[in-house]
């Protein structure tokens, strides 16, 4: 009896949390805890600003152009491809490189050279590159970079017009293309904008 008493005395105050947390709190407790917002991950990302002024404005730039060429690449009523403004500066030239890391990017100037197309691979190859590139940029360029100018075989712009050309012209190579854009940088400082040759 006495222990039947005791066993009932514990039951009740198992229940009623006396002595230790009962089964319901403990769910209740875990159960707001996990609800509960962690703020390590806001903190971690808080720590990254404020941003240097230096990339700070990059990012600004390069935010800028994308819209930009967003807005600008879109069709004409006639079906023609309005061209995006070519960059200007060794800068911008840096930020599309970076912008055309990314797929989308990529995939999206090529739709934009496949429409703006060409009688020919030589033509499309200047095309390509005329509405992406001004001849002032061009100016400081050639294929491999000799005389300490930029050297544009090794960026992403390249390869995407060359895939984009040998797509629709399939009886060029990247060889002739190369050297149809040799010669189209070699020229470009007699093009407007280029800045002449300079005096040796």
């Amino acid at each position: 009896m006495q222990d039947r008493e005791g066993g009932l005395l514990e039951d009740r105050c198992s229940k009623s949390g006396i002595g230790g947390e009962t089964p319901a709190r403990k769910r209740s407790r875990e159960a707001s805890e996990s609800s509960r917002p962690s703020t390590k991950r806001f903190c971690s990302a808080d720590d990254r600003y404020p941003l240097p002024e230096a990339k700070f404005q990059k990012g600004v730039i390069k935010l800028l152009l994308s819209i930009r060429d967003t807005m600008l690449l879109d069709i004409a009523p006639d079906g023609s491809a309005t061209p995006p403004t070519p960059v200007d500066t060794e800068e911008e030239f840096d930020i599309l490189e970076e912008r055309l890391d990314d797929e989308m990017e990529r995939a999206t100037l090529k739709r934009y050279f496949r429409r703006l197309g060409g009688v020919d691979a030589t033509d499309m190859i200047k095309k390509s590159m005329s509405a992406s590139l001004s001849n002032k940029i061009m100016a400081k360029m050639n294929l491999k970079g000799k005389c300490a100018k930029i050297a544009f075989a090794k960026s992403r712009l390249f390869k995407i017009i060359c895939e984009i050309v040998i797509d629709c012209h399939r009886n060029t190579n990247e060889s002739r293309i190369m050297v149809d854009m040799a010669k189209y940088l070699k020229c470009a400082p007699e093009r407007l904008g280029g800045g002449g040759r300079r005096k040796r």
